[in-house]
Parts: structure tokens; sequence; C-alpha cells
């Protein structure tokens, strides 16, 4: 029989000209020439240029993080912690609120301003309010323009860097989040969402106008647009729950679920932010 002809190298290095047949082995190849090893393992740091070589070095941590109590296994030593203090009732990092437990503070408190609606980090460019300074720092960069995170395979830079990193996968071909109804695998963790609400039916977003759900944040943005007439924005914010109204009218009109303290009166948009307050009158 006549030996088949080799595939054609398609996949060319930019820094040497070798040619590959398979996308995999040129971005294995690149390691030499940058430095880069894309694939790096959660629980010791160590870094692998095929994500085959880090599957392989991943069985070797199969057990390290499992809990003895319901035998769940854990990415890092600082999770299994979390979720036996859960167990135990030991975490000294627990919301009052829902009793979620955390292994630093300062989750906690950035969890705890969900509850309360607080946001303490301004952009000083337009105003705008977040709950962790790394969401403003991250936004900013939309004002000024700033790309430092660089992909090491092409010129692309971005904002930020979980950004950088869901486009390194587009070179690797790493998909990570992987569905547990039908199998499909994604690349970003936000597209596994949205994809698994197709399985359970769940839309959680709601349009205020219509009442009519969404799976998807996007969508009910764009149905929204139907309500509003073009070249007109919704400006009319609410000062409890944050939606907002095209008109003055449909604001007032707007019936917001309030949570009034029986003390002082005062009232609020959550009831974790009541239960908060309600800690004042009684310190």
């Amino acid at each position: 029989p006549v030996p088949k002809p080799p595939p054609p190298k398609t996949h060319i290095c930019s820094y040497c000209g070798r040619g590959f047949s398979r996308k995999e082995h040129l971005v294995s190849h690149l390691v030499k020439h940058t430095g880069i090893t894309p694939h790096e393992c959660q629980l010791c740091g160590k870094k692998f240029s095929r994500k085959d070589h880090l599957d392989n070095h991943l069985r070797a941590h199969e057990s390290d993080f499992k809990c003895h109590i319901c035998l769940k296994i854990f990415s890092r030593k600082e999770h299994l912690v979390a979720h036996i203090q859960w167990h135990t009732g030991s975490s000294p990092h627990r919301c009052d609120l829902c009793r979620k437990v955390f292994t630093r503070k300062e989750h906690l408190v950035a969890h705890v301003r969900q509850h309360t609606g607080e946001s303490p980090h301004v952009c000083r460019y337009c105003g705008k309010s977040f709950t962790r300074r790394e969401h403003v720092v991250n936004h900013e960069r939309g004002h000024t323009g700033e790309t430092p995170f660089k992909c090491e395979v092409c010129p692309k830079a971005f904002a930020r860097r979980d950004h950088l990193v869901n486009h390194t996968r587009q070179h690797t071909g790493e998909s990570p989040y992987k569905c547990t109804h039908c199998g499909k695998s994604f690349t970003r963790k936000e597209h596994l969402v949205n994809h698994t609400r197709q399985h359970t039916g769940e839309s959680p977003h709601k349009c205020h106008f219509c009442s009519k759900t969404f799976t998807r944040r996007d969508h009910l943005m764009n149905h929204i647009k139907l309500h509003v007439p073009a070249g007109q924005e919704a400006v009319h914010r609410c000062s409890f729950c944050d939606r907002t109204f095209s008109r003055r009218d449909q604001l007032t009109s707007h019936h917001c679920p309030q949570y009034t303290c029986h003390i002082c009166a005062k009232s609020f948009p959550l009831k974790g932010n009541l239960l908060l307050h309600m800690n004042t009158h009684t310190a």
C-alpha cells in the first residue's frame, strides 16, 4: 500500500518559521521562544506547556484536598478548610445574614456588601460605585484605555487578567467548564452558566416593564429597548431597588418592596439591609 502523505504543516512559528501540523504542537513549541507555560496547576503552582502534561500532574494531587466528612474534593487547600468549617460551624468569617463562610475576612466584607448594597469604591471618571476595589480598577481602565495584560502568542492586549486567561484558551484549545447535563464544555464560566439555564429552565433576568424573563442579562437589555423610545434613556432610577425608568410617572407609580424599621421608620430595599440597621439600635 502507498503510504499516506504527512499532514500539511499549516501552523507556522512566527519566531523561527518552523511548521507544525497541529495547533497544540505549535503552542508547545512557542514556549521555547517565549518562556510562557500557560497551563498552571492551581494546587502547587507548577506550570506546563501542554494541557495533557498538566492533567497527568493533577492526578498526583487527586486526594490531596478531600473532606474527611463527606469526601468532597477541592482544588485548593483554603477551599477545603472553609468547607470543613462549614461542617463544624467553626469558621471565624461567617456572614450573619446568610450563614455563608469565608476563609479570609476581606472576602466576607465584600460579600456582606451584596446584602447591604454598600459600594464604597467610586470611579474617578464617571462616579459609578463598586463593592470591591479590583472592580473599580478594572472599570477605570475602560476610561483610560489601559491594557496591561498582553497575550504572548498574538498581539492582543486586555484590560483585565481574566479576559487574557479566556483569550489564551483560544490558542490552547482548553475548555475547562463542562456542563454536567450534556457534557458540552466552554472556555468561560459565564458561558457555561448561560448554557446550563437551557437545561434547567431558569430565567433570572426579569423585565420590570412587562415581567417577561430571560436566561441572559444581555437578552433582557435588548428587550428593554423595545419599551424605551429610540433616543430616550431610562434615566429615572428607584433609590431602593436600582430599577430605571424612561418616564418620571413610571417611577412614581412603581411600588418597590421595602423593609421598614419599627423603631425609627427608616426603609430599606433588602431585608439584609434592615437586619444590619437594627444592630445600630441594639448596640
